[in-house]
């Protein structure tokens, strides 16, 4: 699979994820999603979801841990400044200890919102400060 297509693949899989229920630690479309299950879901095209931490507090601010994962799994970090593309997963804080994964989708970007209960796709600008950011580079 080309990279254009794995990036499109991850950012189909979130577009029909939109409208799923939020659940905390959720990873499953029938039963609820959280932003970690988002990703989890999206990425499923280019790595085993099984991989993806699954232990995590909801208040949580080591960003190593996420940083540590997507470097091992065919993932270059990106600085926000440099712009992002369709595909790109950005972690951002919109709380004190609280981290929060998004997908960058054309026009927006999609994820779990806890205040809707559901999967959103929500327009530009990122109200919250982007704390990293992941290109699939293939592998």
């Amino acid at each position: 699979m080309s990279l254009i297509k794995a990036r499109l693949a991850i950012v189909d899989r979130a577009q029909a994820a939109i409208g799923v229920r939020f659940r905390l630690h959720g990873r499953s479309i029938g039963t609820g999603l959280d932003c970690v299950g988002l990703v989890a879901h999206a990425i499923k095209p280019v790595i085993d979801e099984t991989k993806i931490p699954f232990h995590y507090k909801l208040r949580f601010d080591d960003i190593n841990i996420p940083i540590a994962f997507f470097e091992v799994h065919n993932f270059d970090r990106i600085e926000s400044e440099q712009g992002f593309l369709t595909g790109d997963i950005a972690m951002t804080a919109p709380a004190l200890q609280q981290l929060h994964f998004i997908i960058i989708a054309d026009d927006g970007y999609i994820h779990a919102h806890s205040g809707l209960r559901k999967i959103v796709k929500t327009n530009y600008p990122i109200l919250s400060p982007v704390k990293a950011a992941w290109r699939y580079i293939g592998g």
